[in-house]
Order: C-alpha cells, then structure tokens, then sequence
C-alpha cells in the first residue's frame, strides 16, 4: 500500500489517494488526531465514513512520526452541492436524503459526539448515498462546551460565535446545508447575518416546500433551547416510527436498502397519529399548516423511501 497522490489538505492533516483505491489522512500525533480515531472507530453508521485502519505514516511511504487514519474512496464520490445542484430537483429525494443525515446526527448525538464542522465539503455523495465525512472537529459533549470558533462561519449558530458549542450545533449547521442545497443561496454571510437577520421571512419566500419549509424553521432557531433534537426531528418525518403501522412491505430493494409504499386506506388515522408524537416527543408547538405539511409529504413520498433500516451492512 503506497500513496498516489495528493487529494485534499486540511487544517489537522493532509488526504493522500493509496495505490489500493482507498485514502489516507495523514495527521500529527495530537490530542485532535487521538479524538477523531477515538470518535470515528466507534461508529457504524450507513451514511458516516467509516475508520478502515490506523497506521503509521512511514508504512505508507510517507514523512515518518504521524499517523495515517485509513478511510474508504471511490472515484464515483462527490459533493453534496454537485449532487443537488445537479438536473431536476426532486424533492421527495430531498426530503429522504434530510432523513438520512439527521439520523446520522441522531446517532452521534446518542453517543454525546459534536461533529461541529457539518458543512457541504462535509457531505460526500457515493450511489446516491450521503455520507458524514471528516471529525477532525469533533468532540464528546454531553451538554454545552465552550472553545474557540470551530465549525465554517455561514454554517455557525449564534451560541457559536460566543464559543459555545452542543448537539444543537450540528442541527443549525445541517439545517443552514439543507436551505442552501434548495435554493442555492447563502442564508447567513456574516455574523451580522447570524444575529439579525429575519429567517422566517427568508424561508417563507424562498422554500417552495411546505413540510421542509417547517423543518428548517425549526432547525435554525437562534435559541439553542428552542431548537429540535435530533431525535425530535426524526419523530417529524412521516416515515419513522410510529408511522410505520400505517404502511404495507412490498419486496422492492433498491441499493441495499428497504423502500415500502403506503397502505392508502389508513391515511384518516394519520393526523390522530401525528398529535400523538408531537405530544410523545416534546416537539415545540406547530401550526396547523405546518401539520398539514407532514401529512402531505406522507402522500408525495408514498413512493419513496418511507423505511430505512439502520442497522445493514455496511455500503463501502
């Protein structure tokens, strides 16, 4: 296994292509370094890179006394911005894809992991796939940390820019990528921004989807208080959880994943279904058109991805 060439740098180490297809992040043998190894050998998750092999840089043919952190490539990977940006937009893919990533963030939050860094270049798609990639930036955090500004300044709560950083961080960050990703247009460029801008009027007139348009208000609340969990946000999406006695399996797989199609006659159960979870989960007080939003996307996604199994093998 020797490198091939150099394929991106970065502020805690260079990403080199291996001569065996995969990458190999080269990094000092620091507390940042020892964090993410500790972080990413921990997690198995579908849509988070998995940490392939620690080894040492000189095994690899590279500048000796740093680690070499192995990671999986493929060539048909790309980023998030290329994959959305690219064709006609599809927003019941959009909408899956939101799903898949906020589960991804659920299960980093449930084991008290802060990525801190949830950004476009962040976000690699392969076959269709989103992957969280990149915990150099990473952190445990059962509550609030204070520390310097970490994650991408357009992607920084308010809380953050004090140097205040939980779990609540990474839902603004994705919620800020999210926005961008429909309508191609930078929600906060300046700390000013952050702090002052009107949000709800942005996203009034500039998301033409109503159940996402709610998501994202909800996400990129200033009040870190007031913001959604992960897992509260998860409770929203018409496929997940309790919703999923509402749908009939049929033997359809696509890309090693399970897809089921609603049962159309239990549509009446859901908005009973729906007071249900918010009450269960706590989720701060919606409207009525927000409501009528998720029991739309529960028609439009009915031929989509409305069950996703977390825990297949994995994809790379």
């Amino acid at each position: 296994m020797k490198t091939k060439k150099l394929i991106g740098t970065g502020t805690y180490g260079n990403v080199f292509l291996l001569t065996d297809g995969n990458v190999a992040k080269i990094s000092d043998v620091d507390e940042y370094t020892i964090r993410e190894i500790a972080i990413t050998s921990g997690c198995h998750h579908p849509n988070i890179i998995p940490l392939i092999s620690v080894e040492k840089s000189e095994d690899i043919h590279i500048e000796s006394g740093k680690l070499a952190m192995i990671y999986p490539y493929a060539e048909e990977m790309f980023s998030y911005e290329h994959y959305v940006g690219d064709g006609d937009f599809n927003w019941d893919w959009y909408i899956i894809d939101m799903y898949k990533l906020i589960s991804a963030l659920n299960y980093l939050h449930d084991k008290s992991i802060v990525h801190s860094d949830i950004k476009y270049g962040n976000i690699l798609i392969r076959h269709n796939e989103p992957f969280i990639i990149d915990f150099g930036l990473s952190s445990f955090c059962r509550s609030f940390y204070t520390g310097d500004l970490n994650c991408t300044l357009i992607y920084c709560p308010p809380e953050g820019l004090t140097g205040k950083y939980s779990t609540k961080t990474d839902i603004w960050s994705l919620g800020v990528l999210f926005h961008y990703a429909c309508t191609h247009s930078v929600l906060f460029n300046n700390e000013s921004d952050i702090k002052n801008k009107n949000i709800d009027s942005c996203l009034n007139h500039q998301v033409k989807n109503n159940f996402v348009r709610m998501m994202l208000k909800l996400m990129i609340q200033r009040d870190p208080k007031m913001r959604p969990t992960s897992y509260q946000l998860l409770s929203l999406f018409p496929f997940h959880h309790s919703f999923k006695q509402s749908y009939v399996e049929i033997p359809l797989n696509i890309d090693k994943y399970h897809f089921r199609l609603l049962d159309r006659n239990k549509f009446d159960d859901l908005p009973p279904m729906l007071e249900k979870i918010l009450h269960e989960h706590k989720i701060p007080t919606l409207t009525s058109d927000d409501k009528k939003a998720i029991i739309d996307t529960v028609i439009t996604t009915s031929h989509y991805l409305l069950y996703w199994r977390l825990n297949h093998p994995k994809l790379i």
